[in-house]
């Protein structure tokens, strides 16, 4: 799969990476959001789980990204995840 991080920045246009970041910033509200006491049920609450790991996993590993705007992403992804 072929993601942003795969292509040098001057391959992206601006447009591709704004909509990667409001859907990064998206992805980790949703995984990141306390689910209501009556829809939690076990699979769904390690699904949460899993997926939030997985995100921060991949976040950790891109903050040594040589590319600026990767990095940058990530610290505002890792500081989105705090605050939730």
């Amino acid at each position: 799969m072929l993601t942003v991080y795969d292509l040098p920045v001057y391959q992206v246009s601006s447009g591709a990476l704004d909509m990667a970041k409001t859907n990064l910033e998206a992805m980790l509200k949703l995984c990141a959001k306390p689910i209501p006491p009556e829809d939690q049920t076990e699979e769904l609450l390690t699904t949460q789980r899993k997926s939030l790991h997985d995100i921060t996993h991949e976040l950790v590993r891109q903050v040594t990204s040589p590319n600026t705007l990767v990095r940058e992403q990530v610290w505002l992804g890792v500081g989105g995840i705090s605050c939730i």
